[in-house]
């Protein structure tokens, strides 16, 4: 059985942590998987995930943003997207942009002896200085950029594929192959310490049957709808990546974090789930996401229910390398309130915040708010925002919500 850590717990052991830091700086490795809540993990369709959390600790209150820009946006910069003055997506080709100098996990470990290299997808702006597409992770802290995309593909098999500063070549490898195939090379060839960050396009759209061999044998329901056979499929391709991961020389005694950046795609759900309440939305199926920690200072076979958020990811990264957090970055722990939100096409104003205790409120654009409890109510069906008692959870929770 699985132990559940205590309320309010962490993944780390705090005196396991303190061991970490006075042991010899460890290799640090984050996989952002795109577009993946936890439910869609099952022992047959992920088992390398399986794998992991019975190595380390799943967090099962952990949150995202609703659209992946922003998510990726928290993990890079340690910052809220309402904390670095941008809400919209960062689009590679026209902005917006953060400031130039505001400190980056990669920066923040490059400056403390690691080597860095990001291996796949950006979505993150321009470089801060050229104010072009090309090279922008180099100018945000990482060393290389490896087998990238600016953003989302639109195709697997015939991509724009970025290498450090060079103009984007035409790539024709299935791209989950060739990014794990690049970041092994990178993995081998790369001093101690090092810290990886694989943003896989899977499974994002395009829908599409992965290579057989990536799938080990995995076959979805016959009688789904198409998309979400091959969304599932392509869920077991991610895996495989995880699998291809668990290889590589060391990743023992590293730390690993995998996460998703946002909830299940609109026209991949599975039977049950709402298309109007998953990404781009923030019901729990469009912020509630998978996560998980591996390695030295973490629970094994655990489950932390305490809340936590992506921007907490870098904190954790900085803790175990021995550096600094920075004074301006929004980690919290334990976390009281986690808060998600981005402006949409249309300039819709998507936002939540969630408390500790499980209440959330949430409100798109003008329409009316809506408050749950979601230890009672994980479906979100019984809207509490007009019911008598909740005046003064509602006004703890508008002052974040609107601050």
């Amino acid at each position: 059985m699985r132990k559940s850590l205590p309320t309010g717990a962490l993944a780390f052991n705090p005196r396991a942590l303190d061991d970490v830091r006075a042991m010899p700086k460890p290799n640090l490795v984050l996989v952002v998987l795109d577009d993946l809540i936890a439910a869609d993990l099952s022992p047959a369709r992920a088992p390398n995930w399986n794998d992991l959390i019975a190595q380390g600790t799943e967090h099962t209150n952990a949150y995202s943003m609703p659209v992946c820009s922003q998510s990726r946006a928290c993990i890079l910069f340690g910052r809220l997207g309402r904390s670095l003055g941008i809400l919209q997506a960062m689009n590679a080709e026209e902005g917006p942009e953060p400031p130039a100098d505001a400190l980056t996990l990669p920066s923040l470990l490059r400056s403390a002896g690691y080597s860095t290299a990001l291996v796949g997808k950006w979505h993150l702006g321009r470089h801060p200085v050229s104010l072009t597409p090309i090279g922008a992770p180099l100018g945000r802290g990482y060393d290389r950029w490896i087998a990238g995309s600016l953003d989302n593909l639109d195709s697997y098999t015939a991509w724009q594929r970025y290498e450090d500063g060079q103009p984007p070549q035409i790539e024709m490898g299935y791209a989950t192959q060739v990014q794990m195939t690049a970041a092994r090379a990178w993995w081998d060839a790369t001093p101690h310490p090092k810290f990886l960050h694989i943003a896989l396009a899977a499974p994002h759209a395009p829908f599409h049957n992965p290579p057989p061999a990536l799938l080990g044998g995995y076959t979805p329901d016959p009688s789904l709808p198409v998309n979400r056979q091959r969304y599932e499929r392509m869920i077991r391709s991610a895996d495989w990546a995880l699998g291809e991961l668990r290889q590589f020389p060391g990743i023992q005694n590293s730390l690993v974090c995998v996460v998703a950046d946002n909830g299940t795609p609109q026209n991949a759900t599975a039977p049950g789930q709402d298309p109007e309440r998953v990404k781009t939305t923030t019901y729990e199926d469009g912020i509630r996401v998978a996560c998980a920690w591996r390695g030295p200072g973490i629970t094994a076979d655990a489950d932390s229910h305490a809340l936590t958020h992506l921007v907490d990811i870098p904190a954790r990264f900085l803790q175990a390398a021995g550096v600094s957090v920075p004074s301006c970055w929004d980690y919290e722990e334990p976390r009281q309130n986690a808060i998600s939100e981005a402006i949409l096409a249309g300039g819709v104003h998507e936002r939540a915040v969630i408390s500790f205790d499980g209440y959330k409120l949430r409100r798109t654009g003008d329409q009316p708010e809506e408050l749950y409890y979601l230890p009672e109510d994980p479906f979100e069906l019984n809207d509490l925002v007009s019911s008598p008692g909740y005046q003064e959870t509602l006004a703890s929770l508008r002052a974040l919500l609107y601050a």
